[in-house]
């Protein structure tokens, strides 16, 4: 249930934006995948491992909710608007307990989110060492600082829930 909320939430705070705040809001996610895409380009082995050895393990027996927040369905819907409905039914299917992620086409994968437009804790998150992919994560966690101070000081009330 809170999926779904905070997909209706993020599309309110979306549209509630002046256009030259949409602009700001696109640029600033536009960066975020561009990192995305730095650390998918340099860490091919690692999700190679991800899904030939692990095969997507840590997208199971998850809380959704607590891994895909407000501020990642923020900037997945900026970057690629036309998702909503097809998350938003995939986020009925929530339960109160753990499942598979709700985001896994026809339930088993792969993700409905495109490669490069991934929630952060999806994308920087590996079972091995990820060292030597320092500043590619850095570069996204730091978009996605950028991101949250753009919307948190633009829209608290929103954010917030008033």
């Amino acid at each position: 249930m809170q999926t779904r909320r905070n997909i209706e939430k993020a599309g309110r705070i979306i549209k509630s934006f002046s256009a030259g705040d949409v602009s700001a809001l696109q640029r600033i996610c536009v960066r975020i995948q561009a990192a995305q895409q730095g650390l998918v380009r340099n860490a091919g082995s690692y999700f190679d491992a991800c899904l030939g050895q692990c095969k997507g393990l840590c997208c199971r027996n998850i809380h959704v909710s607590g891994i895909v927040t407000l501020l990642d369905l923020v900037f997945i819907l900026v970057l690629d608007h036309s998702i909503y409905s097809r998350i938003l039914r995939a986020a009925r299917q929530e339960g109160l307990y753990s499942a598979d992620c709700l985001f896994l086409k026809d339930r088993v994968g792969p993700c409905m989110f495109q490669d490069t437009i991934k929630p952060e804790r999806c994308i920087v998150t590996f079972c091995q060492d990820s060292q030597p992919l320092r500043s590619e994560i850095k570069a996204i966690r730091s978009g996605f600082s950028r991101l949250y101070r753009f919307v948190v000081l633009r829209r608290p009330l929103i954010w917030y829930g008033f």
